[in-house]
């Protein structure tokens, strides 16, 4: 049941946990019910980066950290030069509004007011081939119309009134303000922005339509304890469905677990593994070790506490080394060391080398086939 839980961003990672638990891990909580799928952490996608004249496939956040020229997302060192001018596909509208592909380099594609697709890449038959969108007049239940942005073919299948490509919702094209919704004491009302704020009502956003449960306030998690097999009691904060559903029995609203209302006095900060990171709870030392965490000991806190994962190092990767975190490193398949740059020395670059170990051997061909197939 994850009814009290999030998207919540920490060290680049994303989990599904309580805005307390975002908090006390340092995170930024995007919000009751978002999902980890609408939100991206950290520095995005990979991209070839250019560094004294040398590429690295890093995210674009680093390689502006290492004064780096980062060549578009999905970029591969293998098609760049570094130093030179690059070439990529250029998506441009021909008179009749129709795309076509060009291969050119990105100042040149944006003075043709196209749409670069990065460094390396090459035109292909369906490359520019995407939907055009444009304004939407759809009639609410009420006979007002509101607009959306949206293809033809959707405006048509929701029985409106489209405006053609390139037109936009700004211009009000349906005649009217711009409407949205607004939560006014837990209620929703189509309204305008400036209708919302004279009535000091939620402004959700233009062109949402009131749906249910979207003025719900979220519920406020508090401690919970319960019982576990070998007779103690573990302190978790959650809201009372989840907890009731563990068998706990829920200390109201905004209690919390580190002032011990469960009174098993043995709650600590523990980190515990999770995809992409490591993440801190305050738990029990028996709950911390069912989760696979390491407990950081009795009274402990989740304050300002990383479970190691902030503190740069040097990472090798491509015969190269950058000051990262563990995480960073891992994520551009780098080779970590917990000392700086000036103190290892990288072995050079071999193409053949996934695992960064100096040798091309079965090792790299296992890793190879583990990620066998298409990509999804």
């Amino acid at each position: 049941c994850t009814q009290e839980a999030g998207a919540c961003c920490v060290d680049g990672y994303c989990e599904m946990v309580t805005e307390l638990m975002c908090q006390k891990a340092g995170g930024e909580w995007f919000g009751w019910g978002v999902p980890c799928s609408d939100v991206v952490c950290g520095p995005g996608p990979m991209g070839a980066c250019c560094i004294n004249g040398m590429c690295y496939m890093i995210p674009a956040e680093p390689c502006a950290v290492e004064g780096g020229e980062f060549m578009g997302p999905d970029t591969l060192c293998e098609h760049i030069v570094c130093g030179k001018p690059m070439i990529g596909a250029c998506c441009v509208a021909s008179d009749d509004g129709t795309l076509h592909c060009v291969e050119t380099t990105e100042k040149h594609c944006a003075s043709e007011d196209g749409d670069w697709q990065g460094a390396g890449t090459q035109c292909t038959a369906d490359l520019c081939d995407v939907p055009h969108t444009g304004a939407c007049c759809i009639a609410s239940a009420d006979g007002t119309m509101h607009c959306i942005e949206t293809t033809e073919s959707h405006c048509l299948n929701e029985g409106g009134d489209w405006q053609g490509g390139g037109s936009s919702c700004g211009d009000l094209p349906c005649g009217g303000q711009k409407t949205g919704a607004c939560c006014i004491d837990a209620v929703c009302h189509q309204l305008t922005e400036q209708h919302c704020a004279n009535e000091q009502g939620e402004w959700i956003g233009w062109s949402i339509p009131c749906e249910d449960g979207i003025c719900d306030e979220p519920p406020v998690p508090g401690a919970c304890c319960i019982p576990t097999p070998n007779g103690g009691i573990i302190c978790i904060e959650t809201d009372p469905v989840h907890c009731e559903w563990e068998g706990g029995d829920w200390q109201g609203e905004g209690s919390a677990c580190g002032d011990d209302p469960c009174g098993s006095g043995e709650v600590g900060a523990c980190c515990i593994p999770a995809a992409g990171g490591i993440i801190c709870v305050e738990t029990g030392e028996w709950h911390c070790a069912q989760e696979g965490g390491e407990w950081r000991g009795l009274n402990t806190s989740c304050e300002g506490e990383d479970c190691g994962q902030t503190q740069a190092g040097a990472c090798c990767i491509n015969g190269g080394c950058l000051m990262l975190s563990p995480s960073d490193c891992d994520m551009v398949h780098g080779v970590f060391h917990n000392v700086g740059c000036g103190e290892v020395q990288c072995p050079p670059y071999c193409p053949g080398d996934i695992n960064g170990d100096g040798v091309v051997n079965v090792d790299d061909i296992l890793i190879l086939l583990a990620h066998w197939g298409p990509c999804v």
